[in-house]
């Protein structure tokens, strides 16, 4: 198993939290460090873009976006560092975000391999929510060069509340976006990476959005990991769970006093089982 550490919090403007990432590696922990499209960056800098959209082509952005992806490659230098195919990973969250990104995200590969004298796996967050499908994010996808990153994934088992369908036959719809989108990454020569949630709720947050929960049990999880892992690279199988600890948004899976260690057994005994019958 391996944490994300989560770069906004690592990267805070005028906060120094580097040594985050380093004091859980030295624990012994498997560590990546994710970052993305932050509050730091210029939005809506480009009229032909939409005004969420970070324009890696203005100055700024693209400063921004070189600083903290080589940053990164200093704690990708620990053996406890994590990797894909043998490289150190650097997953960009929402990266759908990110406009015009060919020329920084070459200029970062660079860099990061002059710092640290490896090429980096770039694992993006690029998928969308049920039930869009390649041929819906065009507004996007014409903007993007997906020569430049390895592998695909997206956020919270693709969960969209916005329709009760969507959460009421959640693992109908969730199995339907695994195959679209492997098939879709298959296509383009990168590698899947399937996401796993528990469950999600954030209507007592500051977020409140009063849409519908989705469910969660550690019977509902056990479903969603096992779709998830017949989508798997069997070659280097990996799964993305969101989440570990955010207990604000209902989707952890570290033991609390309702379920204790229900989550962790139960991804134990999946995956033991999968190990098993794919040795």
């Amino acid at each position: 198993m391996c944490f994300f550490i989560d770069g906004e919090y690592v990267f805070s403007v005028n906060i120094d939290r580097h040594d985050v990432p380093t004091k859980f590696l030295e624990k012994g922990m498997k560590v990546s460090v994710f970052f993305g499209p932050t509050l730091s960056y210029k939005r809506g800098s480009n009229p032909n873009f939409p005004e969420w959209a970070v324009d890696l082509n203005e100055p700024h952005n693209f400063n921004k976006f070189i600083s903290d992806f080589v940053k990164i490659g200093d704690w990708s230098l620990h053996p406890n560092y994590m990797k894909i195919s043998g490289t150190p990973v650097v997953f960009i969250y929402d990266s759908k975000a990110f406009f015009n990104w060919s020329k920084a995200f070459r200029q970062a590969i660079k860099e990061f391999k002059v710092r640290t004298g490896e090429k980096p796996f770039i694992l993006a967050d690029e998928i969308p929510k049920i039930p869009y499908t390649p041929t819906d994010v065009d507004y996007t996808f014409p903007f993007k060069d997906f020569s430049v990153i390895d592998g695909l994934t997206g956020w919270a088992g693709f969960h969209n509340r916005e329709k009760s369908e969507w959460i009421t036959n959640y693992e109908k719809f969730y199995n339907q976006q695994l195959n679209i989108w492997k098939k879709f990454a298959e296509e383009k020569k990168l590698f899947f990476v399937p996401t796993v949630i528990p469950g999600f709720d954030n209507n007592h947050t500051p977020y409140d959005t009063t849409e519908l929960p989705l469910p969660r049990s550690p019977k509902k999880f056990e479903t969603r990991l096992r779709l998830a892992l017949r989508y798997v690279n069997l070659n280097h199988a990996e799964i993305e769970i969101d989440t570990w600890n955010d207990f604000s948004e209902w989707s952890y899976v570290e033991p609390d006093v309702k379920d204790g260690f229900a989550y962790l057994n139960v991804l134990l005994e999946v995956l033991h089982e999968f190990l098993k019958q794919n040795s």
